[in-house]
This record gives structure tokens, C-alpha cells and sequence, in this order.
């Protein structure tokens, strides 16, 4: 019932979905420009160089003289290119102080693009949550702006956390791919399968364990420390199961992203990315609804009633927010 439920409130919120898109990608330009020309600065001091431009002229010239049968002057030119690499390689090993303060830049505007891609999860999360408590409808700008202080401090805790995780499940994924690729015993699919299988696990994971921090900051109005330890605990809320249903998500999620990338030449992305983030998030909603036996809209017509309804309280009761 929580898949068909999240279905249902997922359809209801279909809307949030553009809206999504349109934010993110004006984050995701401004943080990939600035990214872009970054990283080419400085690539162009090796692209620039003398050593380069020897290595690609001698290059160019070796694959003249081959096809006009001069195999007298490749040795020359062989030895020509091999000088111009180790010039080149000194000229890296001389950057490399420049290399790590571009990439530290490049990591901090990501961090940056990060937490402002995470003001909109909170807004949705915000937007979905009063269509499900009243069936409202909620402006997503107007929204981001009334909620940002706590959206704000919400992403200042919940970025570098993830970042943390996912650097570290980076690090884990690289290790594990070249065991893969240097055994001869496994078999190519198997190895395929068995990186695929440990990813989406390692997400899912991180999907479990935080999966109640936004909706107990915007349904169950708890302060950010009481939420962060709210979502930490996971003390009866049949974490297995929550975490089987994360699986099926992000494996139907990656297969609709996979279909709309090789059946629309990319263009579906536009609409599944975005949705992606949109039910992930009407999930936690949906799955916090349930485990609080706290009542919700699916659409207009219809809401959902626990078997045994909590009754509200008397701030709940004037707030009307049950």
C-alpha cells in the first residue's frame, strides 16, 4: 500500500516536478559554468604549452611520414615526442599546488550548487506536505522564501554530512571497481552486476538512514537537533523494510532515467531527473504519514485514515493541520 499510496500523492503533486527543473537547472548551469572554467584555466597552461604542442606537431607529423612510407624519420620523431612529455610531466609536477586549490574551488562552488539544489527539496517537501495535510496549493517560490531560515540551516547540516558519505562511498566504489577490472576470475557481467548491486545498496543505505530528517522538521514541526536525532533513531521504524522499499525505488528510478536516456536521446531526462527527486521525497512524506497513523490526502477525493487515528492535539486542532 506505501508504493501505491506514494503513487497516488506523487500524482497529485506531478506539477512540483517542473518547478523542480526549472531551479535546478539554473543551479546546475551556474555551478557547472563556473566549474567549466575553472578546471579549463587550468588545463589551458599544459594545452598552451610549448611541451604540448611539440608532443601534438611531432604526433601529427609521425602519422604523415607513416602513411608516406618514411619509417627513417619516426625514430627521430619518437624521441622528439618522448623529450616533450617529460617536459610536460615536469611542468605538472610543478602545478600540482595549482591543480589542488582549483580542485578544493571546484569542490566548494559543488558544496555551494549542493545546498542551493537542497532549498528546493525542502520547498517540495513543504508544498507536498501541506497537499497532503489539506490539500493545498502552496506557490514554490513563495514557499522556498517563507521556509528559507530553516530550509537554510536544514542543507548547512544535512550537505556536509552528505558529502562526507558519498566521498567516502566514491572512494569505496573506486577500490572496488579496480578489484573488479584487475580479476581475471569474474566474468564481465558479473563484475557489471556486482558494482551496480553495492552502489545502489551504499545509496539506499544513506536514503534509510536519513529518510525522516525533513519530515519531521516540516510535518512534525521538531526543532533541527530533535529532528536530526529523531532521524538517527531508528528505533521501531521497521528500518528493513524501509530500506527494501528504498531498493525498488532507486532501481525504478534508474530504469526510467536508463529509457528516457537511450529513447529520447537524453531529452526525458529533463522530466525524470526532477521526478526522481519528487518521489523520493513524497515517500518519506508518505512512509512518516503512516508509521505517525497520521491521516492525508491522496488526491481531492480521497484520504488516507490509519487504523488507529492519532487524536490531535489542541495546537494541531487550531492549527488545523489534521
Amino acid at each position: 500500500m506505501k508504493f501505491k499510496h506514494t503513487l497516488l500523492v506523487f500524482i497529485d503533486n506531478f506539477s512540483v516536478i517542473y518547478k523542480q527543473l526549472l531551479y535546478r537547472f539554473v543551479i546546475y548551469i551556474i555551478t557547472w559554468t563556473a566549474s567549466y572554467f575553472i578546471m579549463l584555466n587550468f588545463v589551458s597552461t599544459f594545452i598552451d604549452s610549448d611541451a604540448f604542442n611539440a608532443i601534438w606537431d611531432n604526433i601529427r607529423q609521425m602519422g604523415l611520414d607513416f602513411s608516406d612510407g618514411k619509417f627513417d624519420a619516426l625514430p627521430a620523431l619518437y624521441k622528439k615526442i618522448s623529450e616533450a612529455v617529460n617536459e610536460l610531466n615536469i611542468l605538472i609536477n610543478n602545478s600540482i599546488s595549482r591543480l589542488i586549490v582549483s580542485m578544493i574551488v571546484i569542490v566548494a562552488i559543488n558544496a555551494v550548487g549542493k545546498w542551493f539544489t537542497g532549498l528546493s527539496n525542502y520547498t517540495t517537501c513543504a508544498i507536498v506536505n501541506d497537499k497532503m495535510a489539506l490539500h493545498a496549493n502552496l506557490p514554490f517560490f513563495a514557499t522556498m522564501i517563507i521556509n528559507l531560515k530553516s530550509a537554510a540551516l536544514f542543507n548547512l547540516i544535512y550537505v556536509p554530512i552528505a558529502i562526507l558519505y558519498d566521498c567516502v562511498i566514491c572512494v569505496l566504489m573506486i577500490f572496488l571497481l579496480s578489484v573488479l577490472v584487475s580479476s581475471s576470475v569474474l566474468p564481465l557481467v558479473f563484475a557489471v552486476f556486482f558494482f551496480a548491486l553495492v552502489l545502489v545498496i551504499a545509496v539506499s543505505i544513506k536514503m534509510t538512514i536519513t529518510s525522516d530528517w525533513l519530515p519531521a522538521l516540516v510535518r512534525g514541526q521538531k526543532s533541527q537537533k530533535d529532528a536530526l536525532i529523531y532521524a538517527f533513531s531508528r528505533k521501531g521504524k521497521q528500518t528493513l523494510s524501509v530500506w527494501s522499499n528504498y531498493v525498488v525505488l532507486i532501481l525504478i528510478i534508474f530504469a526510467f532515467n536508463m529509457i528516457a536516456l537511450v529513447f529520447t536521446a537524453g531529452t526525458g531526462l529533463l522530466l525524470t531527473v526532477p521526478a526522481g527527486f519528487v518521489i523520493l521525497i513524497v515517500f518519506e512524506l508518505v512512509n512518516y504519514y503512516d508509521r505517525e497513523q497520521i491521516k492525508y490526502f491522496v488526491d481531492r477525493d480521497t484520504i488516507v485514515r490509519p487504523a488507529i487515528e492519532k487524536t490531535p492535539t489542541r495546537e494541531d486542532f487550531f492549527l488545523d493541520t489534521n
